[in-house]
C-alpha cells in the first residue's frame, strides 16, 4: 500500500465521524430513515465491495 493511500485512509477516517444532517426545516425527513432500495438490500455482502 502506498503512503498516498494510508494518508487518504487517515484522511477519510477523521472526517466521517463529523459528518452531520442538517436542516432548516425541522419536518424534512432524515436520508437515514429512508428504506434501502430493494436491488442493494438484495445483494449478498460478497458481492458488495
Amino acid at each position: 500500500m502506498g503512503d498516498w493511500v494510508k494518508t487518504a485512509e487517515a484522511v477519510e477516517a477523521d472526517a466521517l465521524p463529523r459528518v452531520h444532517e442538517v436542516h432548516a426545516d425541522p419536518a424534512t425527513p432524515n436520508a437515514g430513515n429512508n428504506p434501502v432500495p430493494s436491488g442493494v438490500a438484495k445483494t449478498p455482502v460478497q458481492k458488495k465491495s
